[in-house]
C-alpha cells in the first residue's frame, strides 16, 4: 500500500502533534534537583557499605579452605 501526501500536508500534521505534546520537565530543574540530594544519597550509599563491611566476618580459615 502508498499513500501519497503533500508537503505542506505532511508539515500541518507533524505541527498539530508537536501542539499536542505538553512539556515533561525543566532540565535545569532536574538538574537542580539531583545537586541537592546527591550529597545525602552518597552518604546513604557509604553508611550502607560500611555496615555491609563490618558485619561480614572474614576468618583465615574460610579463605584457606576453599580448596578442599
Amino acid at each position: 500500500m502508498k499513500i501519497e501526501i503533500e508537503a505542506e500536508e505532511l508539515i500541518a500534521i507533524l505541527d498539530y502533534i508537536k501542539g499536542q505534546r505538553g512539556l515533561i520537565g525543566n532540565a535545569d530543574d532536574l538538574a537542580k534537583a539531583i545537586k541537592e540530594k546527591l550529597p545525602e544519597k552518597i552518604k546513604r550509599l557509604t553508611e550502607t557499605r560500611d555496615q555491609c563491611v563490618k558485619s561480614v566476618p572474614i576468618s583465615s580459615n574460610y579463605f584457606s579452605d576453599w580448596k578442599s
